[in-house]
């Protein structure tokens, strides 16, 4: 199918509020909803954060329990680590009741004693879940994964904030007795609010994939998209050097896919890195050998390509069609420019078009040659008025 027969095809589909877009709109078209699965699923990574939280606190008491009844029976049964010990969610004193803050922190230290007891709650605590909670959202945040990260620091951010008001309001108790209750607190609040924050994410997900507008044009492809920072960029058919569609089981079967319409030099291309060093100073030495490899992709994020849009084949196809008329419209230029730089005698340089042009005057049938070429379509009304500028200028 030839382009011209494409934009008929596909042109009386488009609606009529695209009009101020420019050029001509051959196809109009957004994600859909499934290609957002694996980011819905993400969203749910703060409930799953409390579910490993509880396993670590649970492993993490193993751990502790042993520790100490293996050193009690090595000491002969001394009363050192003997006694009863404030509970880990009542060490603080300040009234909380086991059956209130148990959900996240099972179990009671009753083999440790206070002193022992309230040091190992707090690195406790600090692992899970503010530690663990922490790492993943520096992962999702390094890794430009909005819909992880987000609902991870949502949820953490959340429980502090209000962990500190029931806490700081009360007023009561020593420092480092509050500092352990809102520990407590924060292991408490991040069951509710990461339900919360998954919510949210839900939403925003959503609403962000609602915003996204592919448009194809006979001038190039026109990304819209984003909610709380708008988006909105438009890459020329002449800039793209290939268009690659990506389908993964889903899109194969539910008929989805990305397309990517990168440059020659984006696709494929490694770049490595090799070297030998070696260091050293009084009474040390080293040395090393250092090798790196990495390749250059096209980002796939929904802003950068036309990312899990129905009938990818289609808008595959229409970009093909252009990219190869394009290419063939500059190996023509070429061609016809190349030809009336060999006709003529005497001759002058110009650095625009790389070739030798008849002097003064034949400078008017040049400028007719040249509107040939516009009016063919091979070069564009700028092109044609910023050559007429050049070569009116040598007259």
């Amino acid at each position: 199918m030839k382009p011209d027969e494409i934009i008929q095809s596909i042109q009386p589909d488009a609606p009529a509020g695209q009009r101020d877009i420019s050029g001509k709109v051959l196809l109009e078209t957004s994600p859909e909803k499934l290609s957002f699965t694996f980011k819905y699923i993400l969203a749910f990574t703060p409930l799953v954060l409390v579910f490993v939280c509880i396993f670590a606190r649970y492993v993490l008491d193993i751990i502790i329990r042993t520790f100490f009844s293996v050193a009690t029976g090595a000491i002969g049964g001394a009363t050192a680590f003997g006694g009863s010990a404030n509970n880990l969610l009542n060490v603080s004193g300040a009234g909380l009741s086991s059956g209130t803050m148990n959900a996240l922190l099972p179990g009671s230290m009753n083999s440790i004693g206070p002193a022992v007891s309230y040091g190992t709650n707090i690195s406790i605590l600090m692992i899970a879940p503010v530690g663990i909670f922490i790492v993943f959202a520096a992962i999702g945040w390094s890794l430009r994964i909005a819909e992880m990260w987000t609902g991870v620091a949502l949820t953490l951010a959340l429980s502090v904030i209000v962990g500190m008001l029931l806490v700081i309001c009360p007023g009561t108790g020593a420092v480092q007795d509050q500092f352990l209750l809102l520990l407590n607190w924060i292991a408490f609040l991040v069951q509710p609010f990461s339900i919360l924050a998954a919510i949210i994410s839900l939403v925003w997900l959503e609403k962000f994939r609602k915003s996204i507008r592919y448009t194809i044009t006979d001038v190039g492809v026109s990304v819209r998209g984003g909610i709380w920072q708008k988006q909105e960029h438009l890459i020329p058919h002449s800039q793209i050097g290939r268009v690659v569609l990506e389908q993964n089981f889903l899109g194969t079967r539910y008929h989805f896919g990305t397309v990517i319409p990168v440059s020659n030099t984006q696709w494929g291309e490694e770049t490595s890195f090799r070297g030998i060093g070696a260091s050293g100073q009084k009474d040390n030495l080293g040395a090393g050998i250092m090798f790196a490899k990495g390749r250059q992709e096209a980002s796939r994020a929904p802003l950068d390509c036309l990312y899990g849009i129905p009938d990818p084949e289609k808008a595959q196809q229409i970009l093909t069609e252009y990219i190869s008329r394009q290419a063939g419209h500059e190996a023509e230029q070429v061609s016809y420019l190349k030809k009336i730089c060999e006709n003529g005698t005497p001759r002058v340089m110009t650095d625009e078009l790389r070739c030798e042009v008849p002097p003064c005057e034949s400078v008017p049938d040049l400028i007719k040659k040249i509107a040939e070429l516009r009016d063919a379509g091979i070069i564009s009304e700028e092109e044609f008025a910023a050559k007429k500028t050049e070569l009116l200028k040598r007259i």
